[in-house]
């Protein structure tokens, strides 16, 4: 059934209609979504349309409800004296006047049935008070319309008298006007314009009202009466509801039928409960760290059939591709980031419900900022019964701020990652392992990965770039300084020594990333590739001649008339939405190329990715291994799929005669130049030109005398 098969008047009107059976009833029973704005509410209008209500649950539908408390005088005196500390309070009082309980057979069955919406969050209710200068005023929100939506986009708006009261619907003389969004002219018009109208008043922006959830009394008043099977329809009985009105409620969450666990994966999963559900998995990138979470969390919970699951990410995108996965083995997840208003409270209420044993499972997946916020926190530590909690590029966690966020009430805990160990933190990488638990072995890097064929084979392209005149100049100048502010002749860790080495480090790390000969380089050596498609850039966010790395790359590769590519960029400044659009088209051959900075160093899945040009990158091994990781996915298994990787390495200008340089400033030279040759050992061991790789590497280990360094 839809909103247009049936023929709804122009005007209801209380002398000449039923308001409950010719409009309310057959509104909700058509609709898969109903948003309405009233004055004064009770749970009467909710038990007086039960049949209607129940229909929605069963279209999968939603109701969202902004009302008033029928404030007394005293109320307002407190909440204008007391402000934000009684108002919960003093609303919660309010609304609980309005409710009505009744331990009658028909009526106890109807709230149930609210009940259950509400567990589920299919009913929501938000609190609209009248507001001045930030103060409650007397007056009341006094506003009423209705908007119902059936699953065609079908849209029909009611405005007029009638309160959400069961006096309203079936006692008292009322009256409404009703739209149609499917009638042109007007109707069409007024429709858009109550639509727009109520989304700003559910968002809370609508000036001269402050709109807050529903109290948590409430709710845990309601959920109290919470049964645990969905209420079932039965059409011939007048009340909607039968004696038997209950039936189980079916939560269906397995491993897809088109998944088969590796062997590497099962030996995880294995180990990880034989652990006591702990412990960390340290598995390529690419090697299928989610789908080996998310077997175990579909097996824990068929096991314990109770769960709840919290999936952390470092970046939005990767929570939108977890939610992808997730959905594929029946969990429905809540995302949280960007603004709390799209998931707090979805997240309070399935919370209250699990506690309640309303809800079986429900799974929270959070960037680590928003896991990290205190309202937050303070949500999840109320969390009762079994909790995963998921921990993605684990390493991330590890970070002072992060780990204080560690839950005590997560009885299970899975970290993932390639490299879980933090780089010159030594405190930070202890914390994860005491946390999380032990390393799942044996680890699967990236050569076994290669070997099995889930990720490809590649060739390793080092460039040696040098500085310009310019640079090099600046460069020993910058260098100098740092030999006066290093004691004796060792140098082992440039983290190291007082504030002011540590920025002359930094310049000096920012010059070499954004070596301007990087972009003269990069397009000699990109131009035999100005036709391909599946390119991935790795761009820094220093300045270069005046202008971000990124924006040199950009215009070199979209506006040279050498090079002519059709490129995008992926960064922190574009939008989720627009971060999607780019990947769909890279996808689809619409761009050959991505130039990014790091959003795409973890988590994400790009396997059409056929090479990699590397500009910047850091010391930190596990930046280039998640880089590496990122150009090799091969879900297909292609056997003939070879990947590139080009990799951009500036070199110090006094590479070629360090010999002449004074022992304190060729260690500090050498130090530098061993961090590189890690990158470099790194990429070319497992790559299939690694021979030849090597030979660009070894004059420069030789120079350095660096001959206990295997490459």
């Amino acid at each position: 059934m839809t909103l247009k098969e049936y023929e709804w008047k122009i005007r209801y009107r209380s002398d000449e209609n039923n308001l409950l059976k010719d409009f309310y009833i057959p509104a909700l029973e058509r609709s898969i979504l109903y948003q309405r704005a009233a004055g004064y509410f009770s749970t009467g209008s909710l038990v007086a349309a039960a049949k209607g209500i129940v229909r929605l649950i069963h279209n999968g539908g939603k109701m969202q409800l902004v009302v008033s408390p029928n404030f007394s005088e005293e109320d307002i005196k407190i909440i204008q004296k007391k402000g934000y500390i009684k108002r919960e309070e003093i609303v919660s009082q309010a609304l609980e006047r309005e409710f009505q309980f009744s331990e009658e057979s028909i009526i106890k069955r109807r709230i149930e049935a609210v009940s259950w919406m509400i567990a589920k969050g299919d009913l929501d209710l938000k609190v609209a008070l009248p507001v001045r200068d930030g103060k409650v005023t007397r007056g009341i929100y006094h506003e009423k319309m209705g908007i119902f939506k059936d699953e065609e986009d079908n849209v029909m708006v009611f405005s007029g008298s009638i309160n959400e009261s069961q006096s309203a619907y079936v006692n008292n003389f009322e009256s409404f006007d009703v739209q149609l969004s499917w009638e042109s002219g007007r109707s069409e018009k007024l429709v858009r314009m109550k639509s727009i109208e109520f989304e700003n008043l559910w968002r809370g922006n609508t000036n001269r009202l402050e709109v807050m959830p529903m109290p948590v009394a409430i709710k845990e008043k309601l959920l109290k009466l919470m049964p645990v099977f969905s209420p079932k329809i039965d059409p011939e009985e007048e009340t909607g509801l039968t004696e038997t009105h209950f039936q189980p409620r079916e939560i269906e969450i397995k491993t897809p039928v088109h998944i088969e666990l590796r062997q590497h994966q099962e030996k995880a999963l294995n180990q990880w409960v034989e652990n006591k559900g702990r412990g960390i998995l340290q598995h390529a990138t690419g090697s299928g760290k989610t789908i080996t979470a998310l077997n175990i969390a579909a097996r824990l919970f068929n096991k314990s059939e109770r769960l709840s699951i919290i999936v952390l990410a470092p970046q939005k995108h990767i929570v939108d591709q977890w939610n992808r996965e997730a959905g594929k083995f029946g969990f429905n997840p809540i995302l949280g980031y960007e603004n709390t208003s799209s998931w707090y409270s979805q997240l309070n209420r399935d919370i209250l419900s699990y506690n309640m044993g309303a809800l079986k499972n429900f799974v929270f997946i959070a960037t680590n900022s928003s896991f990290s916020r205190p309202r937050t926190q303070d949500l999840l530590k109320k969390i009762k019964g079994p909790l995963l909690i998921i921990g993605d590029e684990v390493h991330n966690l590890g970070a002072r701020k992060l780990r204080k966020c560690f839950l005590d009430n997560a009885e299970f805990r899975l970290g993932l990652s390639a490299t879980p160990d933090r780089w010159y933190d030594e405190r930070g990488t202890n914390e994860l392992y005491e946390y999380f638990g032990p390393m799942l072995k044996p680890p699967y890097g990236i050569k076994e990965a290669i070997d099995d064929g889930y990720l490809c084979k590649y060739m390793y392209y080092p460039h040696l770039v040098k500085l310009t005149d310019i640079e090099a100049e600046e460069y020993i100048e910058i260098t100098e300084k740092i030999s006066n502010c290093v004691k004796g002749d060792e140098f082992d860790d440039e983290s190291e020594g007082n504030q002011i080495l540590e920025i002359l480090l930094m310049k000096r790390a920012r010059m070499l990333g954004t070596a301007s000969n990087k972009i003269k380089v990069l397009k000699e050596v990109v131009i035999p590739y100005r036709d391909s498609f599946f390119n991935l850039f790795y761009a820094g966010d220093g300045i270069v001649e005046g202008e971000r790395q990124i924006e040199k790359t950009c215009q070199l590769l979209g506006r040279d008339p050498e090079v002519n590519m059709k490129i995008d960029r992926f960064t922190a400044e574009e939008s989720t939405k627009d971060r999607r659009n780019v990947l769909e088209r890279f996808e689809e051959k619409v761009l050959q190329g991505i130039v990014a900075i790091r959003c795409l160093d973890e988590g994400i899945d790009i396997p059409g990715t056929q090479r990699a040009f590397i500009l910047a990158s850091s010391t930190n091994p596990r930046q280039f291994v998640q880089r590496r990781g990122r150009i090799l996915r091969n879900p297909s298994r292609d056997e003939h799929k070879i990947a590139e990787i080009h990799d951009f390495i500036v070199i110090p200008p006094s590479f070629e005669n360090a010999e002449d340089l004074s022992p304190k400033v060729f260690n500090i030279e050498r130090n530098l130049v061993k961090k590189e040759m890690r990158r470099f050992s790194e990429f070319a061991e497992t790559a299939e030109n690694g021979p030849q790789a090597r030979k660009v590497i070894l004059e420069l280990r030789d120079s350095y005398n660096l001959l206990d360094f295997q490459v």
